[in-house]
């Protein structure tokens, strides 16, 4: 029995990374394929957890058919996958087929199964059924049963607007959330996030059961990190402390968070962020070279960054993956994954 996720099609390099990271944090061995920009195949079914994880998926499945592009051979693919629901229970279908791609609708495949499923005597019932069926239209037509849906209204609940301390350029939820599961950390591990900020990825990062020391330097930031914190009911998860990160030696709070996993960060650039006249580059490395000695070999160091420089500078870690992604004309995100050496 092989699995499906379906992406949401944005940065689909990075949904993908992101997939493969998912799965390494849940302890699975489950390897993945990257069959279309939205659609990533399991070599077995996706395991307990993985859509409510993602940030940028829709919902994850047992994929049971591959056909081709032909109607009559994708009703056949629908009618084998029928054989695998239990007869008489109610039923919801998920149909995408973009437009100019195949010879019918979605609409035309839509009435086709729905008449199907009611001939075999299945109850169509599109709010909580029993099962939901997915057939998705690619350059192959991929055909199965939905097991679980993205959280992405709770996504929408936490993005910066909504939020009770907020400031400009806020990183999006679920891009938050990309970059914690790119690092692979399981739950109960404990990560440094030395530029807090508003509390964005650590508050992504507790979510998944990750214990978080987020340090800000701006005190007024520091405060309202521990409101938006406070706000998610999240204070037993997320340290919030105020200080400068290329000190942490000195604060007993370090020390006394204990060892730590890895470092998820997104420091800080753009015309509203303060470094206090220091170039972002020797800022980010002078954090590091001081967590270093904290930080095991192996351990993940998840960032963002205005420059792809300022990335290829750091000294003591491996780069591993890279990502850009292009916020609006004036804004560029670059997304690493390091290694330490």
């Amino acid at each position: 029995m092989e699995g499906f996720v379906f992406l949401t099609g944005e940065e689909p390099d990075l949904a993908f990374a992101e997939v493969k990271g998912a799965l390494i944090a849940l302890g699975s061995t489950i390897q993945a394929e990257h069959a279309d920009p939205q659609i990533a195949v399991l070599n077995d079914e996706p395991p307990e957890g993985l859509a409510r994880r993602l940030g940028f998926s829709h919902f994850t499945g047992s994929l049971d058919e591959v056909r081709s592009m032909d109607l009559d051979d994708i009703l056949e693919g629908v009618s084998s996958s029928f054989g695998k629901i239990e007869e008489g229970s109610s039923i919801s279908f998920q149909v995408k087929v973009p437009r100019g791609i195949a010879s019918f609708t979605s609409s035309e495949l839509f009435d086709s199964v729905d008449a199907m499923a009611r001939k075999r005597g299945y109850l169509v019932r599109h709010r909580d059924p029993d099962s939901t069926l997915f057939i998705m239209i690619r350059k192959k037509s991929y055909i199965g049963r939905i097991k679980e849906f993205s959280e992405r209204l709770q996504a929408d609940k936490k993005r910066g607007s909504k939020m009770p301390y907020n400031r400009p350029i806020v990183m999006d939820p679920r891009l938050a959330r990309v970059m914690v599961n790119l690092s692979g950390l399981p739950a109960g591990s404990r990560i440094l996030d030395p530029f807090i900020g508003p509390a964005g990825l650590a508050i992504e990062a507790a979510q998944l059961g990750i214990s978080v020391l987020g340090v800000e330097k701006e005190v007024e930031i520091f405060h309202g990190a521990r409101v938006n914190v406070e706000h998610l009911g999240l204070s037993d998860r997320i340290f919030v402390r105020n200080g400068d990160s290329r000190k942490l030696s000195k604060y007993p709070w370090f020390k006394d968070f204990g060892k730590i996993d890895g470092i998820i960060t997104d420091p800080p650039f753009g015309r509203s962020a303060s470094t206090g006249g220091i170039d972002p580059g020797i800022l980010v490395q002078e954090v590091l070279d001081e967590a270093s000695d904290d930080l095991q070999k192996g351990a993940a160091l998840v960032l963002d960054s205005h420059s792809k420089d300022l990335i290829d500078k750091i000294s003591g870690f491996e780069l591993k993956e890279f990502y850009s992604i292009r916020i609006h004309k004036s804004m560029t995100r670059h997304i690493a994954v390091l290694i330490k050496l």
